[in-house]
């Protein structure tokens, strides 16, 4: 049973990463910026989430077997919706703040920082101790790309791109983090 909700959530990272990678191609020299708000997987979410509640709640009680299902259910919505979601907009938009600062809009990028460091400060206070630590290194990894772009630092490309790889690595290892 894990295995398979294992196999469904990582079909839908897959899934959600392909449709936020789908853009048009845009002329050099101009920065290709996806908007990271996904509010049509946001509302999906939390309707899938008020049917299993609902679900659960018209099951008779001595059905265990069906009501630790919906629980599991909900459990993953409630990952999805709580972890995964803000994550995958965080790193989308360290994608947008690598391809603003390479366009040369360096406020644009640093306010696409300020948005991720609200998301991952939200995840620290939200998931506790654990979460806490799990956050810090793309916190610190924020910290230097945002201190890079202030400076013009020929080293905030490559500040910003580590920023979105550590972000993708925790999407991918989002199970581990979470438990």
């Amino acid at each position: 049973m894990k295995a398979s909700r294992l196999l469904t959530a990582g079909a839908l990272l897959t899934t959600l990463g392909g449709l936020l990678a789908c853009s048009s191609v845009e002329a050099p020299g101009r920065a290709v910026v996806i908007s990271p708000a996904v509010p049509f997987l946001d509302s999906q979410v939390a309707r899938a989430l008020g049917s299993v509640q609902e679900a659960r709640g018209a099951l008779p009680a001595d059905d265990d077997r069906a009501i630790e299902a919906l629980g599991e259910a909900e459990a993953a919505l409630v990952r999805l919706q709580s972890y995964y979601l803000p994550l995958l907009e965080a790193r989308q938009r360290a994608s947008n703040a690598h391809q603003l600062a390479a366009d040369g809009q360096v406020t644009r990028a640093q306010r696409e920082l300020e948005d991720i460091e609200a998301i991952l400060l939200a995840l620290a206070r939200a998931g506790g101790e654990q979460m806490g630590r799990q956050v810090q290194d793309p916190l610190d990894l924020l910290e230097e790309a945002r201190v890079a772009l202030a400076r013009d630092s020929p080293d905030a490309p490559d500040r910003l791109e580590e920023l979105a790889a550590r972000l993708e690595l925790m999407l991918l290892k989002g199970e581990l983090v979470q438990n």
